[in-house]
């Protein structure tokens, strides 16, 4: 059966189209089909006529992820898998893009996109790209806009704590993490110090969580207020930004919990919430993004996505520490980094080892983002093999691994004798430090594992005997 590559390059409206044959060829010229009924119509009549040709084709079309302009199409190719020999792959741009580097060519059209999609499809497919499988991306949606309020929620506290050094500067002091909403509606009522300094306490005393000496000590602290905003258009913009603070706050709130009560059953979130430093906030957000947990073959590739792991670049003398790759998801790391201090003082496992690399030298920031990648380890195991985290685990698993290595050391024991690092070679002077470093440490190893097993107690003058002896 042969097999024809299908690149579809998605634009806002429409999607350029490559059919490529088993030799890689072109087969006649793109086609371009509008995403509406009848450009629908239009693709599935082609692909049925191909078929129609030889029976014995079979279909693999990629689509690039496109900010959700891929979406339609990704319903509609999954629609027809059932009629034709569709199998339809969603493919990471970036992957695309660094596969299609090697050709080194400059231009960029939607043809040469759909073409280099194809490409893709046939030599440079990855172990984790597997056939599309429809998603509820409902949830995604949903905590994408949350996420988008929040946001808007955190510009306007910022803009609203500028502004308020000028307009009433003593109350500051009670906004310095973030502002309750006993102050944003006193705000609205009384934006300036003047207002407030011409209130009543009584008045001022029917805010919730304002007690009438509270109300007397703001006015007369309003009355003394060095703050240089005083007029009109100050008080509406505090006003605004006082109620529109107010109302997002409120309206974020309502909307976590909501999403929060619509995922109860979801064992996933089950599994994660059992990890110290997994909030069912965090859960939720974790699972929507990262889509379904069997694309990634293995642990490093989720943090690969997530873009957290480390960069380490070496090459002859040189090494450079590029920190982490930022290639993945910004939005998973903004989650997970509160995730991770909260799992630094709640998670044994975690606590552990974050004193572990303090205690190497390791900087904070250093051992938070290792201490996150071993928390997406965590979770990772936990959603593969579906079980409840158990703290246990990890020292179980150390201790197995620590007695499997000292077994392969009895047996490799004979190969430490041939070690050889040689200092007659070219190389640099850093370099044959190094070698100098590895010798002495090798000789170390070999003569401190020989006495362990043979019983042999080394001396300036003394010869180890062979281990055949």
């Amino acid at each position: 059966m042969s097999t024809i590559y299908v690149g579809v390059d998605v634009s806002k409206g429409y999607v350029d189209v490559v059919f490529l044959n088993d030799a890689g060829s072109v087969l006649g010229e793109p086609y371009l089909f509008d995403d509406t009924p009848k450009g629908h119509k239009a693709m599935m009549s082609v692909l049925t006529e191909l078929v129609r040709r030889d029976k014995e084709i079979s279909f693999m079309i990629g689509v690039e992820s496109s900010g959700g302009l891929e979406k339609n199409w990704l319903k509609f190719f999954s629609s027809i898998s059932v009629q034709l020999p569709v199998s339809p792959y969603y493919l990471n741009p970036f992957c695309v893009k660094k596969f299609m580097a090697r050709e080194l060519h400059g231009g960029k059209t939607d043809i040469l996109s759909a073409n280099a999609i194809a490409l893709y499809l046939k030599r440079g497919l990855r172990l984790s790209d597997k056939p599309y499988v429809e998603e509820n991306t409902s949830d995604r949606l949903r905590f994408n806009l949350i996420r988008s309020f929040s946001k808007h929620c955190a510009l306007m506290t910022n803009q609203l704590h500028i502004l308020l050094i000028q307009v009433q500067p003593y109350l500051v002091q009670y906004c310095r993490s973030g502002f309750p909403d006993w102050i944003l509606n006193l705000l609205v009522k009384y934006p300036t110090a003047k207002k407030l300094a011409a209130a009543k306490p009584e008045k001022i005393a029917k805010i919730p969580y304002i007690t009438l000496s509270k109300a007397q000590d703001l006015i007369a602290q309003a009355k003394e207020s060095v703050g240089a905003l005083t007029d009109s258009n100050t008080a509406r913009t505090i006003e605004l930004l006082a109620s529109e603070l107010l109302r997002n706050q409120k309206l974020v709130e309502d909307e976590k919990k909501s999403l929060i009560k619509s995922n109860s059953n979801n064992m996933d979130k089950e599994i994660l919430t059992s990890i110290p430093g997994f909030g069912e906030w965090t859960a939720i957000g974790f699972l929507t993004l990262i889509g379904d947990i069997s694309k990634f073959q293995k642990a490093s590739s989720l943090i690969a996505y997530i873009g957290s792991e480390p960069v380490v670049e070496i090459s002859g003398d040189l090494k450079i520490n590029r920190g982490i790759s930022h290639h993945g998801s910004k939005e998973l790391r903004a989650l997970l980094y509160p995730a991770t201090l909260a799992a630094i003082s709640f998670n044994k496992v975690i606590r552990n080892f974050y004193d572990r690399l303090r205690e190497k030298g390791k900087s904070h920031l250093v051992a938070m983002m290792a201490c996150m990648n071993k928390l997406i380890r965590i979770a990772y195991s936990c959603l593969k093999t579906r079980m409840k985290f158990d703290a246990s685990y990890g020292e179980k698993r150390r201790q197995e691994i620590e007695t499997r290595a000292q077994l392969e050391r009895k047996q490799n024991v004979r190969k430490r004798y041939k070690v050889s690092i040689s200092l007659e070679s070219p190389i640099s002077a850093r370099k044959a430090k190094e070698r100098r470093e590895m010798r002495k440490a090798t000789e170390n190893i070999t003569r401190s594992h020989a006495s362990k097993i043979y019983g042999v107690k080394h001396h300036k003058t003394q010869c180890l005997p062979h281990p055949s002896l």
